[in-house]
């Protein structure tokens, strides 16, 4: 099946992504002065490696949605752009707040027949988690190869990729201010999503996400990665001793 984008879907994943673009560029704007030309090279080249970290990770995602009968479509958070603007401006580029948007999923009617009609929980909560660990993937790949060549850049990839699996793993509500009310809970993370699905199965996840995000910030190499995945299942297990053994 071929993947699909719709056009609503284009124009969110760059907003999206010059967003993005602008929080990690924000202090390259110049050495001892604002210079414009030196900002918006690296604004461009920032937005080439944030649209490589959010397309890997939406191809995979529509891939694997697509293979079990479902569609997925990227929705903006624009309360959460703008809160990641915010802390952009008030702390000098210095903290970062990327929870910027989440992957909706949607049953594709004709791939389902025979089947129950609706979604499976599990399944989507595997897809985000697997969706997350692309870019923990790519970061591995750019901090390996930036051994070799283009260090810096290839850092900033990894980099990059780093704080969007991080964030992508976080459990957070995403609300919207408005007339009607205070706040409204109008969607979750991904990583809410998978808590909500399965605890067992996000303390697992973050576990592994967070271990292997240290990893290669430290040690980029197979021994770590299977460091992060036994200390992973160290975690799992104390959790499932100590918490839902007593639930």
């Amino acid at each position: 099946m071929k993947l699909k984008f719709s056009k609503n879907e284009w124009r969110d994943i760059f907003i999206t992504i010059f967003v993005i673009s602008f929080i990690f560029s924000f202090t390259n704007w110049g050495v001892d002065k604002f210079d414009a030309v030196y900002g918006i090279s690296n604004l461009i080249l920032v937005f080439v490696l944030v649209s490589i970290a959010m397309f890997g990770k939406l191809f995979v995602q529509k891939k694997l949605a697509n293979k079990f009968g479902f569609e997925t479509e990227f929705k903006p958070w624009i309360f959460g752009m703008i809160l990641g603007l915010f802390i952009s401006f008030i702390s000098n580029g210095k903290f970062i707040f990327l929870a910027l948007g989440v992957v909706t999923y949607a049953v594709i009617e004709h791939t389902r027949l025979g089947h129950r009609h609706q979604l499976s929980f599990n399944t989507m909560a595997w897809i985000s988690i697997l969706g997350i660990f692309v870019n923990v993937a790519l970061a591995a790949i750019f901090r390996i190869l930036s051994e070799s060549f283009f260090r810096e850049i290839m850092m900033k990839a990894a980099d990059i990729n780093l704080w969007i699996a991080f964030f992508g793993i976080l459990p957070i509500p995403l609300i919207r201010f408005g007339a009607d009310s205070w706040w409204k809970l109008i969607d979750s993370s991904e990583g809410l999503f998978i808590l909500y699905t399965s605890r067992w199965t996000y303390v697992f996840a973050f576990a592994f996400i967070i271990s292997s995000i240290l990893a290669i910030a430290f040690l980029p190499t197979l021994m770590g990665f299977a460091s992060a995945l036994v200390l992973s299942a160290i975690i799992w297990w104390v959790y499932y001793v100590t918490v839902e053994q007593n639930v």
